[in-house]
């Protein structure tokens, strides 16, 4: 009930990852994976809205903590990686 489930698509333009209520603390994202520099946002599940983190190079690792209480009183949120 706590594992961060992520995928992306081959060619590295878009990660997504699904960080349930259960998880606590921050999980880590290769950043290698991707085709090159990705925007990176929340997404919020329960309102459907997006805030942005900013814009993160594909080289090395990441940390990701996502942003707590997603306004219903769970911590489950989507991270998306996009390339820009």
């Amino acid at each position: 009930p706590d594992y961060v489930a992520a995928a992306a698509t081959l060619d590295g333009t878009l990660l997504v990852a699904y960080v349930p209520p259960d998880h606590t603390g921050s999980f880590t994202i290769d950043m290698t994976a991707m085709s090159g520099p990705m925007r990176a946002r929340w997404f919020n599940p329960a309102s459907a809205e997006y805030k942005v983190i900013g814009t993160f190079a594909n080289t090395g690792t990441h940390s990701f903590t996502p942003p707590g209480n997603n306004g219903t009183g769970f911590t489950d949120w989507v991270l998306l990686l996009e390339t820009q």
